[in-house]
């Protein structure tokens, strides 16, 4: 007498039947998709990283170039006398030192340049940098060839004096970019005349 069960006739049958249509991936199929994957995704993840950096290089360029301009029009709007005073003392001095170092501002600096300017009540915003970077500035009469004529009537100190009427003002910011010193440097000229 035959019986039927399901559970043997099941187990024949998958011992019994042809090889299945269902395929996984082989090791080698695999490693060959990582490796298409990674030619094709590493020279965008390039491209991706050195836009990032251009990004971030132009960004410090434009703050620096701000806190830059920011300055020099706040150094512009005070008279040319309480910037670089004339006398016998020191006739062609130049005020030069650092008025930010490290992203904190010099008092002493501050004090020695636009001192007599707040005791007149003017203001003066001095823009804040991040920290690590520098704010350098020079303001001093330049070393020009005077225009007066020499004649019998002016004297070599009329003249020098004449041509310490042209002041230079300098401003130069610096930071690091990646362990590369970067440095953005503006510069004008004010006119006692």
């Amino acid at each position: 007498m035959n019986t039927f069960r399901w559970g043997h006739t099941a187990r024949i049958l998958r011992l019994h039947s042809p090889k299945s249509t269902v395929h996984g991936f082989s090791f080698v199929e695999l490693i060959m998709a990582m490796a298409i994957i990674a030619v094709t995704l590493g020279p965008m993840l390039w491209f991706i990283n050195r836009s990032h950096l251009a990004t971030r290089m132009s960004v410090n360029e434009v703050i620096a170039t701000n806190a830059a301009s920011e300055l020099m029009e706040a150094i512009q709007t005070l008279p040319v006398d309480l910037l670089a005073p004339i006398d016998e003392s020191t006739p062609a001095s130049a005020q030069q030192g650092d008025l930010i170092r490290d992203g904190a501002i010099q008092g002493t600096f501050q004090t020695l340049v636009f001192g007599k300017a707040l005791e007149k009540g003017f203001f003066i915003k001095i823009p804040t940098l991040p920290k690590g970077w520098n704010c350098y500035i020079i303001i001093k009469p330049m070393a020009t060839q005077s225009n007066v004529p020499a004649n019998s009537t002016t004297s070599l100190v009329d003249r020098a004096a004449y041509a310490r009427q042209i002041i230079l003002i300098s401003i130069q910011i610096t930071w690091l970019d990646r362990g590369v010193p970067k440095k953005i440097t503006l510069k004008t000229v004010r006119s006692r005349v």
